[in-house]
Parts: structure tokens; C-alpha cells; sequence
């Protein structure tokens, strides 16, 4: 697919940004075992992503492109894509799970005991308040059009609450760990029984999988073509929409949670004057870079500027001279 605009008669075309090593098919599992983060190719290729960060568990990521890893050691360390290292949060007790609300707004599971636990709320701007202490054992989160879905492995439950945090029971008799939602707003749950259990917008239940390690189900994530990735002890399996299965990679022996890597960025197009237009994408991947091309049989593609932050630090922007003929536009890692 590519788009064009018009600048004095001369057509501009964006093409597909090219997906690359962290493009949509790359995985980030945690290994709580060593302290880092790995990551994988499509095709499984396993390569360290953080080498020692503090015994993560749930990662996620912001709208920005910087990555969130809650330390079983009380703290929630923050990446930026160039993996530049912050503590976001710190004194949070055993943090495990975690998820972004529509407003940027950060939700920590949180334990303080074995028998005590609960949810902190903390802003953009990182103020910190006690959404509910009244958990046994928070594990995993998910967020869901206006709704936020907690896990309470010591209870058996999972709750939800609405944007009041208003908390009601979702299901019951079940231990659960970690959730992710389809496509479709299924709810995918790993149950500490060796299962996957799947509970639709209604809360019925069935289950997707059985006979997996107990105990040792941890991580969910979807990729976009309705592929569900698992982490479990040793592996990383793969289940189709159908529900077949295999083994995609190995993983880590202690493994936590595990998510996708942000996609290519969308790149963007408008005139500056009649004889220069300003191409710009957003900074979640500060590693590409822009590339034209005037002829497409040739495959001769070659950079075309470095990129510009803008102002605001949220996009990547380059301006381009117009010239006589079609240029076409691509994004490479």
C-alpha cells in the first residue's frame, strides 16, 4: 500500500515502513532468574535486551514507546526505546504486575506479605496513591475499555473495577496469574493448575489449555494475527487461533511476564512551502531512519536526512526538498 500527496504537480509517495529487528514480530519475556529481559525474533532467535535489571515480572509499555519492568525487589524501572535506565517508582513492596490506563495513568499490583496486598495508581507525572489494599495476592492487571481487571491469586479471584474504582467480582474458584485480552475482548487467563482458562465479555468460561506446567504458566500476549505466545518453564509456546500448539522457542527456566515490542511507525506527510514537505513519524522507534527513492524497479533506496526531534519530543521529522518526477518515502531499520 503507499499514499501520495501533490506539491506542484510533483507526487509524493509514503511506502510500508520496513519491520526490522524490534518491529511488531519481536518478544520481550522477562527472565526473573538472571534479573534481565529477553528478546526474541519471529523465528525465535533469542538475544539479551536488558542484561541485569532486578528480577522483573510485568512489563508494559507506554504510548510513547518506553518500556515499564516491575522488580520483585519493590521498585518499576523505566526504559526509553534507546534503553536508557530510570527508577519510575520505588518502595512498592513485591511488584508484579502492571498496565496503562487510556489517561497514562500506571497500575502496579503490589504485596506486601504473603496475605497482603493491593493496587497503586501513579500518574504521568508520578504520584503515587493506594487505589485498594484489601488483595491477598495482586498478580496480574489488564485494562479494558474503561475497566481494570486484576488478578488475586491468594483469593482465587479476579476482580474488576470501573472507572469509580468501584470493585466487583469478575470469576471465581480458579488461581490465576496473568491476563491479556484478544481481539475480540476474550479475557486469557493462566491458572496456576497448568491451564489457560478464556472467559468472554459475559464472564463464561471455558478452558483453552490444559496439561502445561503447573505452576510455572506465567506471561500472555497477543500478537496481531490472533496468535497467542505463553511463557512457561523453559519455553515459550505458541498457541494458533485455533488452539493448536507448539513450541516457539525456548525461554528462561523462571520466566515473567512477556509482551510485543511496539511496531514500525506510521509515517506522516504535509507541505512546508511550494518546495519542501516535512515527513515526520513518532519516537517510539528513534532507530529508524528515512530513506527515498525515485525509481521502485531499481530497489535503490538511499537515506534521505537525519532525523529532527520536534519540540515536543514526540516525533521524528525530516524535510525533504521537492524535485522534478514521483519520490517515494520508506522507513528502515
Amino acid at each position: 500500500m503507499k499514499f501520495a500527496i501533490l506539491i506542484a504537480g510533483i507526487a509524493f509517495f509514503l511506502m510500508p515502513s520496513l519491520n526490522a529487528k524490534a518491529g511488531s514480530g519481536s518478544i520481550l519475556v522477562a527472565d526473573t532468574q538472571n534479573g534481565g529481559i529477553l528478546q526474541y525474533s519471529q523465528s525465535g532467535i533469542q538475544s539479551t535486551y536488558v542484561a541485569v535489571g532486578g528480577n522483573f515480572f510485568g512489563m508494559t509499555f507506554d504510548s510513547t514507546g518506553n518500556l515499564f519492568a516491575a522488580s520483585e525487589s519493590g521498585f518499576v524501572a523505566k526504559y526509553t526505546p534507546n534503553r536508557t535506565r530510570t527508577v519510575f517508582a520505588s518502595g512498592l513492596g513485591l511488584a508484579l504486575g502492571l498496565v496503562f490506563d487510556a489517561n497514562g495513568n500506571l497500575f502496579v499490583a503490589y504485596n506486601t506479605s504473603q496475605t497482603t496486598g493491593g493496587i497503586y495508581k501513579i500518574t504521568p507525572f508520578g504520584t503515587r496513591t493506594t487505589f485498594d489494599s484489601g488483595l491477598i495476592t495482586a498478580v496480574g492487571l489488564a485494562y479494558k475499555s474503561g475497566i481494570l481487571f486484576v488478578a488475586d491469586a491468594g483469593a482465587g479471584i479476579i476482580y474488576k473495577y470501573n472507572a469509580a474504582g468501584v470493585r466487583t467480582v469478575f470469576a471465581t474458584d480458579l488461581s490465576p496469574n496473568s491476563l491479556a485480552f484478544d481481539a475480540n475482548g476474550n479475557l486469557f487467563v493462566t491458572d496456576e493448575s497448568g491451564s489457560i482458562l478464556k472467559f468472554d465479555s459475559n464472564g463464561n468460561r471455558t478452558t483453552f489449555a490444559s496439561g502445561l506446567p503447573a505452576s510455572g504458566v506465567v506471561g500472555l500476549a497477543f500478537d496481531d494475527q490472533g496468535n497467542l505466545y505463553v511463557a512457561v518453564t523453559g519455553n515459550i509456546l505458541k498457541f494458533r487461533p485455533d488452539g493448536s500448539e507448539f513450541i516457539f522457542a525456548s525461554g528462561p527456566q523462571h520466566p515473567g511476564g512477556i509482551l510485543f515490542l511496539p511496531g514500525p511507525p506510521v509515517l506522516n506527510i504535509g507541505p512546508l512551502s511550494s518546495n519542501s514537505i516535512q515527513i515526520s513519524w513518532s519516537s517510539i522507534s528513534p532507530n529508524y531512519v528515512l530513506q527515498t527513492s525515485s525509481d521502485l524497479t531499481t530497489n535503490n533506496w538511499n537515506n534521505a536526512g537525519l532525523p529532527i526531534t520536534t519540540a515536543q519530543g514526540t516525533n521524528f521529522s525530516v524535510v525533504v526538498p521537492a524535485s522534478a518526477g514521483n519520490s517515494f518515502f520508506r522507513l528502515e531499520q
